[in-house]
């Protein structure tokens, strides 16, 4: 057995928002030792805004220490991606990355990380070109930014495109072409293209010569016969491939490419979104989130108007929409993509509307994975509470369902098949309803038998066992004599679970000798290393008086499992009685933020006593009427301006005053900026400010809603980055009421 096991331990590199300190607690379990003195045991990490997985460990056992560091012997599909040509399934999770070679049948780990990674990680994405030779992806160097990277998917070897690009968890600022001979980036407000072939061998032409023009990554979209769309302002060009050089080294002369038409209101990147059909004749535009306007092209050589086709307001979608995709399929009518938090039972729930005279609802979602479009984007794959689908556009139906087992990746193998990552499984499934298994994702019920490891299905009760050689997992038939049972000593070694010092890990898996010289130690020397506690800090959400950012925070907080404490005035109550309700039964905390908008100590007031707990009981009945529902006992008032009168008039009613870290904020303006000095921020830059701040037992404030005045952007855009920053600086996100 000895030599079948080819333990590794890789430096744990790419591909990973690395690696800061962080709070992760790992728990082992599942202890199985055999007649060999050979132990496999699980290790589980439930990380904020990542699945929960158990993973599957195996070493050898001897007197004074392990023999060798544990292997790690199955591969979580927290992300995959189908590479050079479609020969490498790519695996990452928070362990490294791991490639399955669909030639050999074989995993092996690219990057591996040493030991248990203790500190918080997260999977970030990649974009890989559609013939998968090349991929890009942000290497995270700062808390809202990082480098774009291109890499050769034969070689691994990495270019850097941009020194400085924003990072984000949903999204890169890159489109590849479907030939995979182009990427088009974004750089400093404009949008450029490059060869990646070329890139390589450092013969690219000067940036210059290759600008598409003033803009954002979404000012563009490639057709699928390989032409660009690009919409600036409220005019459409269409620019060939075969003439993308021509026009950048012409651009001055030539303009930005053939001009299709124009639309009747402006395209603003920052709050629209557009895709086009196959051809780039029909267009789809999502504005500012509140409707979709379609157009078509027209034969009119003039500098005209696109000709519209229809204006679907979103009134009708169920709950607080935040994002959005279309996916068109020849000449058949758009599906829309709607990604919602619903007002009913707050939970996430994806709509898919077919897009003609009207919108049609084809089917919803709950808690969905990204749909993945198929590479001649005539199908695309999505879960249903964990229950998987493929969905043929043209045809709308579901083609293809696979109920048993919780989903939470794909990757497309062609058109007609299909790599799922489940929470026990990774499999590639045809529409045939064939599967084949690769590996498994996490520890099912483990145990060894006759020499070998095998695992119990809990899902299909199916047995696997271990095929070391390829470091994968087949089915088997069980054995008539099978043993389900664990032991935990054989005639040398006892093994067992006990605490740890280290507050990252809920227990340890201590060794002790029942032979020689007796002596106890712990298989991962760093559970018996002292850590502090946690420090703690809190979110906080003010909701005044607007709406904007509601369906993005609470769908970010529900993504990493982490509640925040809503304070809710009473004009936003009044305003959006059923999105107050929304919060209330989205398992956050809710608090008062007083009855009234107004700056509370503007001297146009006379505030007294029994004004304070008038208003806060105001608030109260009208939470309650909303939501059915009472607050909870915090307060603040509007801007968090306030005096010692209005904090003892409201400790005289039963509330405790709330400060929140307000040095930096997102309610400076430009306006506000200009007229008193005070400092102006955009989002990167405050969450940046506030992780260089942190400390135990902050409160930081996040405004829902827009401020009166003008902003590039707002906190709430950047929640997920902010969660993460703090969670990387070692702290616990907690609500008001555990942080006090």
């Amino acid at each position: 057995m000895n030599r079948n096991f080819k333990l590794r331990s890789f430096a744990f590199i790419v591909f990973f928002a690395l690696i800061f300190p962080a709070f992760s607690q790992i728990e082992f379990g599942s202890l199985d030792l055999n007649k060999d003195d050979f132990l496999i045991f699980s290790a589980g990490q439930n990380i904020p805004g990542t699945p929960s997985y158990k993973s599957l460990f195996f070493t050898q056992l001897d007197e004074q220490k392990i023999k060798k560091e544990p292997v790690i012997l199955t591969c979580f599909p927290e992300k995959m991606e189908l590479l050079n040509e479609n020969k490498i399934l790519q695996i990452r999770n928070r362990y490294g990355t791991a490639k399955y070679s669909v030639e050999d049948k074989n995993l092996k780990w690219i990057s591996l990380a040493f030991g248990i990674p203790e500190n918080y990680s997260r999977a970030n994405l990649i974009s890989a070109s559609p013939d998968g030779n090349y991929f890009c992806y942000v290497k995270k160097t700062k808390n809202t930014t990082g480098k774009l990277l291109v890499v050769d998917c034969k070689t691994y070897e990495e270019k850097i495109l941009l020194e400085k690009t924003p990072f984000s968890y949903k999204s890169i600022n890159a489109k590849w072409s479907p030939d995979s001979k182009f990427l088009l980036y974004e750089k400093d407000g404009c949008v450029y293209f490059i060869t990646p072939s070329e890139l390589f061998k450092k013969i690219n032409l000067p940036e210059s010569y290759r600008k598409i023009g003033n803009g954002t990554i979404d000012n563009v979209q490639w057709t699928q016969n390989g032409n660009i769309i690009y919409v600036s302002n409220d005019l459409v060009f269409l620019i060939e491939e075969n003439e993308l050089y021509t026009r950048g080294l012409y651009a001055s002369l030539i303009g930005s490419g053939k001009t299709i038409g124009r639309i009747p209101k402006a395209f603003d990147p920052l709050k629209d979104k557009f895709w086009t059909n196959e051809d780039g004749t029909k267009f789809a535009i999502v504005s500012s989130k509140n409707a979709l306007y379609i157009y078509s092209a027209t034969e009119n050589e003039e500098l005209s108007y696109l000709k519209p086709e229809g204006v679907f307001p979103f009134s009708q979608i169920d709950g607080s929409s935040y994002d959005f995709n279309i996916f068109w399929s020849g000449t058949s009518s758009p599906v829309l993509w709607c990604d919602s938090f619903s007002f009913e039972n707050p939970k996430r729930v994806s709509y898919a509307y077919s897009v003609k005279e009207k919108m049609e609802l084809l089917f919803k979602a709950e808690n969905s994975i990204s749909p993945v479009v198929s590479p001649d984007r005539k199908k695309i794959a999505y879960t249903d509470s964990g229950k998987f689908f493929v969905y043929d556009i043209s045809a709308q139906k579901n083609i293809l369902s696979k109920p048993e087992e919780k989903i939470v990746s794909a990757a497309w193998n062609g058109n007609f098949s299909i790599y799922i990552g489940g929470e026990e499984t990774v499999k590639l499934v045809n529409f045939r309803g064939d599967e084949k298994l690769l590996f498994l994702s996490s520890a099912c019920q483990s145990y060894w038998s006759n020499g070998k490891i095998l695992c119990k299905s809990e899902i299909s009760k199916e047995i696997f066992v271990y095929e070391a050689d390829k470091n994968t997992w087949r089915t088997t038939l069980p054995s008539s004599t099978e043993n389900f049972s664990r032991l935990e000593k054989n005639g040398r070694y006892r093994v067992f679970l006990g605490s740890s010092v280290n507050s990252k890990f809920s227990n340890s898996i201590y060794v002790r000798s029942l032979s020689g010289k007796t002596k106890t130690y712990s298989v991962y020397k760093e559970t018996e290393k002292y850590s502090e506690p946690l420090k703690k800090a809190s979110l906080v959400f003010d909701a005044l008086k607007n709406s904007e950012g509601l369906a993005e925070v609470l769908y970010t907080l529900d993504d990493f499992r982490v509640k925040g404490t809503f304070f809710l005035n009473g004009e936003f109550i009044r305003r959006y009685p059923h999105k107050a309700k929304q919060i209330a039964f989205s398992g956050n905390e809710c608090a008062s933020m007083f009855f009234s908008c107004a700056d509370l100590l503007e001297n146009n007031f006379i505030i007294d006593k029994d004004f304070i707990q008038r208003g806060l009981a105001r608030n109260e009945d009208e939470f309650f009427t909303a939501t059915g529902k009472e607050l909870s006992l915090y307060w603040h008032a509007p801007f968090y301006h306030s005096n010692q009168l209005m904090k003892n008039a409201g400790a005289e009613a039963g509330y405790n005053y709330v400060e929140a870290f307000n040095k930096f904020n997102d309610r400076i303006t430009f306006e506000e900026s200009k007229k008193n000095g005070n400092e102006y921020l955009d989002a990167s830059s405050l969450v940046d400010s506030l992780a260089e701040n942190l400390y135990d037992g902050i409160v930081i404030p996040v405004s829902i809603g827009n401020m009166d005045g003008t902003r590039r952007d707002y906190l709430y855009e950047k929640l997920d980055l902010l969660i993460s920053s703090i969670l990387e600086n070692g702290y616990e996100i907690v609500s008001l009421k555990d942080l006090h």
